[in-house]
């Protein structure tokens, strides 16, 4: 198992999509607590348990990034938002390798890409509705 900063750098700048058959820089050695891969749980929570908790994240992430924004005084999109996390996570997992991280890396690399899907890209709006409120 490789657990360092690049390691998991590698898996933000992995393809937005998160392929399930790659395990996101984890064995995945079946265990009572662990049958599923990292991507495989992400997607599981992404779309049970934090969907039914804080619906849909297209929604929220903008106006996450809008909170940041004004913190840091400049414009900040709701994917750039959502890669600050992942970096914030990997750093994370450099220090202390745990599962969490992992699928929360995962978990944010599919907000990514519905995010991206939708035309959050290079806007706080998605395409088409810049200057609507």
């Amino acid at each position: 198992m490789e657990h360092n900063l690049d390691a998991a750098l590698r898996v933000i700048n992995a393809h937005p999509a998160v392929d399930p058959n790659v395990r996101v820089l984890m064995e995945d050695t079946p265990t009572p607590d662990n049958r599923e891969g990292v991507a495989e749980e992400a997607e599981r929570l992404l779309h049970g348990d934090r969907w039914d908790t804080y619906g849909d994240p297209c929604a929220m992430w903008p106006e996450i990034a809008a909170a940041w924004g004004r913190i840091i005084g400049r414009p900040v999109t709701a994917v750039d938002a959502v890669r600050c996390m992942q970096a914030m996570k990997a750093v994370r997992e450099a220090h202390r390798p745990k599962r969490d991280n992992l699928v929360d890396i995962a978990g944010y690399k599919i907000i990514e890409r519905l995010l991206l899907e939708k035309g959050y890209g290079g806007s706080t709006q998605p395409e088409g509705k810049e200057g609507e409120s």
